[in-house]
C-alpha cells in the first residue's frame, strides 16, 4: 500500500511538471499603469524582386491604461498609446534614430487580449495578438483565434487615408517555462499567414493593394506575474501586389522588449530646471505636454545654413547636460528649427542636423546612450518670430529637447 502511495505521488509529481502543467493567461491592466515597448525591425525591401534597400527602424512606444473596468474573464483596460516610428541617420558616424513619423491611439484591450474602438488608429499593426483562452491551457495545447492587421497606406503612392485592414487566423501553442532575467517566464508560439485579396471598388486613377499576402513566426516570452508580454522575436514576409502592376517585398526580423516606466513629475522637475538656469545667460522655454516635459533653448546660437554652433555656445548645452543627468531614466527627443531659408527639403535635413549635433554633444558626454535618444526635423514650420528680420531668424534657429513621459 506504501509502494502504491509513492507511485501516485511520483506520477502526479511527473504530470504537474511535464506537458501536463496548466496556466491561466490574463492582462493585468490596472488603471494607471505604465509600461514602454522598445522595437526593432531589420527589413529587405524588393521591388518587382530586385533588392532596393535595407531598413533598420526603431519603434518606441509609450503606453498608459487610462481607465480599467471588471469583465468576465478580468479586467478591461483603456488603452492610451504614443508610437513613436524612427529610421537610422548618420551624423558624425553616429548613427542616430530620427523620427519619421508619431502616432497616438486610444483603445480598450479585453484581459484576454481582444481590442475595441479602434477603427480610426493606425497603429498599432497587429490587432488580436497575443488572445488568451478563457481556461488555463496545458503545455503543449495550441488554440486559433481571428486576429487582423492594419496598416498606414496614406503615403505615396496608396492614398488611402483610413486605417487598412485584412483579417488573419492565428495560431498559438504554449511550449512551458523559460528562465531569462532571472524570471521565470512562459513561452508560447504564435504564427499566422496572410493571404487578402482587395475586392473594394477603387477609382481607375487609384494605385491600391490588389493581393497581399506574407506570413509572420513569432516567439513570446510572456510574464505571468505582470500580465504583460516580457519580450518577443519575429520572423515575417509581407508581399503586396499593387493594381498598377508593381510588387513590393518586405522579408526581415523583429524583437521588442516591455520596459518598466515611472510617472514623471514634470511640475517638480520644472522647478528644479528654473533653479539651475537662473544664473546662465541660457534663454529658454518650458511647455508641460502631455508627451512629456519640452525645454526650448531660444537662443543657441548656430552659423546660419549650418549645424555648426556659435563660439561659446557649448556652456549653454553643458548646462543642459547637468539638468538632463538628474533624469537618467527618461529617453529624450531632441528636436531642431530652422528659419525660412532654400529649399523645404534643405530645411528639413538642416533641423535634422542641428538636432543631431546637440544630440551627439549629450551623447558623448554620457548624458544618454545613443539608443536613448530620438531625433526630429521640423524645418521652418514652427517659426516663433518674423523670418523677415535677422533677429527674427536668429531665434528661429533654436533646439528642443522633450524629456519623455514615458
Amino acid at each position: 500500500m506504501r509502494g502504491y502511495k509513492n507511485l501516485f505521488c511520483l506520477i502526479f509529481l511527473f504530470l504537474a511538471t511535464s506537458g501536463w502543467s496548466q496556466q491561466l493567461f490574463r492582462f493585468v491592466q490596472p488603471e494607471g499603469m505604465k509600461y514602454r515597448i522598445l522595437s526593432t525591425v531589420n527589413e529587405d525591401v524588393l521591388i518587382n524582386s530586385q533588392f532596393s534597400h535595407h531598413s533598420q527602424i526603431t519603434n518606441k512606444v509609450s503606453v498608459c491604461i487610462t481607465d480599467s473596468r471588471q469583465d468576465e474573464n478580468g479586467r478591461t483596460g483603456r488603452i492610451e498609446a504614443r508610437f513613436y516610428l524612427t529610421e537610422q541617420f548618420e551624423f558624425n558616424k553616429q548613427q542616430y534614430s530620427v523620427l519619421n513619423k508619431s502616432y497616438l491611439s486610444n483603445f480598450s484591450r479585453s484581459s484576454t487580449g481582444y481590442y475595441s474602438d479602434d477603427n480610426i488608429a493606425f497603429m498599432p499593426v497587429v490587432r488580436n495578438v497575443p488572445v488568451f483562452p478563457d481556461r488555463a491551457v496545458q503545455e503543449g495545447e495550441s488554440w486559433v483565434s481571428r486576429s487582423y492587421e492594419v496598416h498606414d497606406f496614406s503615403g505615396s503612392p496608396f492614398q488611402i487615408s483610413t486605417p487598412y485592414r485584412f483579417p488573419v487566423m492565428v495560431n498559438y501553442t504554449y511550449l512551458g517555462k523559460e528562465i531569462r532575467d532571472n524570471k521565470v517566464l512562459d513561452k508560447i508560439s504564435i504564427n499566422y499567414s496572410v493571404f487578402h485579396t482587395d475586392r473594394k471598388m477603387y477609382p481607375a486613377s487609384r494605385i491600391y493593394p490588389r493581393r497581399i499576402t506574407g506570413r509572420s513566426d513569432q516567439t513570446l516570452l510572456w510574464d505571468n506575474e505582470k500580465g504583460l508580454p516580457h519580450s518577443y522575436t519575429e520572423i515575417f514576409q509581407l508581399v503586396i501586389q499593387l493594381s498598377d502592376g508593381n510588387e513590393f517585398e518586405y522579408t526581415g526580423t523583429a524583437e521588442a522588449v516591455v520596459l518598466e516606466s515611472a510617472a514623471l513629475n514634470s511640475m517638480a522637475l520644472k522647478k528644479e530646471i528654473e533653479k539651475d538656469l537662473q544664473d546662465t545667460d541660457t534663454e529658454y522655454s518650458l511647455i508641460e505636454k502631455k508627451e512629456g516635459l519640452s525645454l526650448v533653448l531660444n537662443n543657441i546660437g548656430f552659423y546660419p545654413d549650418s549645424s555648426e554652433i556659435l563660439p561659446g555656445e557649448d556652456a549653454k548645452l553643458e548646462a543642459i547636460a547637468r539638468i538632463l543627468n538628474k533624469v537618467p531614466d527618461r529617453d529624450i527627443m531632441v528636436i531642431g528649427h530652422t528659419a525660412l531659408a532654400g529649399t523645404r527639403e534643405d530645411r528639413y535635413v538642416l533641423s535634422v542636423s542641428r538636432a543631431s549635433f546637440v544630440a551627439d554633444f549629450l551623447i558623448s558626454n554620457g548624458v544618454r546612450s545613443a539608443d536613448r535618444v530620438i531625433i526630429e526635423g521640423r524645418g521652418a514650420t514652427e517659426p516663433v518670430a518674423d523670418n523677415a528680420t535677422p533677429e527674427g531668424r536668429k531665434a528661429n534657429r533654436r533646439v528642443e529637447i522633450l524629456i519623455l513621459e514615458n
